[in-house]
């Protein structure tokens, strides 16, 4: 054939079309956006506060908008804020301008809330009872959190998908249970996946909630299945 007799004659020009070929496919594989894992930076910070006790709505007017007039006067580069307010916890989501340095936004959102606590006479230490569990305990929440979240956008394959479904599932849920009947929303809400995280995070003895270990064992046994479906169906879509 004819391009077989064209390398024959030229043989370097088709080595280096050849290296070229490679170069350009390696280069290709590495800069591809990849849709499963994409390498995702969103400047965001939840502050979640936890008080048992209260109704949602004394939660939100006590707390939740107290906190977010607080942080909205002293943390810069504030793009918008978005909160939620249930039974006992309150979720308040700062949205940050590109290109912000999270660490320093980080410093002040923890600097506020710190104040805020000092203000409504809540203070503690480490050595107090149950404080300890509680600060390894939101290392290990937020850990498996992040792992949940990671499982359902591996399970949807989208990423605006994967953001809804973890929104659903973390905070749509206890509303859910909240405009059922007080029977049926007692008996479920313990054994959802943030209740049973935030479990862990509780100082004072809540019997309305599971116990603090147990709780977390819970969240991390709906962590693990998520995980362990996503992976069995990444293998079997890519099959």
């Amino acid at each position: 054939m004819w391009i077989v007799r064209l390398a024959l004659r030229r043989p370097y020009t088709f080595v280096v079309m050849s290296v070229l070929i490679v170069i350009l496919g390696i280069l290709a594989i590495v800069r591809t956006p990849k849709d499963i894992f994409p390498d995702i930076d969103i400047p965001v910070i939840s502050v979640i506060w936890t008080y048992n006790g209260l109704s949602t709505q004394d939660f939100e007017q006590r707390i939740t908008i107290y906190s977010e007039f607080a942080l909205s006067s002293n943390v810069n580069d504030i793009e918008r804020i978005e909160s939620q307010t249930i039974d006992g916890v309150g979720i308040i989501r700062l949205h940050f301008h590109p290109g912000v340095k999270i660490s320093d936004s980080l410093a002040q959102a923890t600097a506020v809330s710190q104040a805020i606590l000092r203000q409504h006479h809540v203070q503690t230490t480490i050595g107090a009872p149950h404080v300890l569990r509680a600060v390894v305990g939101c290392a290990l929440f937020l850990t498996i959190t992040g792992l949940l979240g990671l499982a359902l956008g591996s399970l949807v394959r989208n990423t605006a998908g994967g953001i809804a479904t973890f929104a659903g599932v973390m905070f749509v849920l206890p509303g859910i249970t909240a405009i059922l009947p007080n029977s049926w929303g007692d008996s479920v809400d313990p054994y959802l996946p943030l209740s049973a995280g935030t479990a862990i995070l509780q100082i004072q003895p809540d019997s309305s909630s599971l116990a603090p270990w147990t709780g977390l064992l819970l969240f991390l046994g709906y962590g693990a299945a998520a995980m362990l479906i996503a992976a069995v169906l990444l293998v079997r879509r890519d099959a």
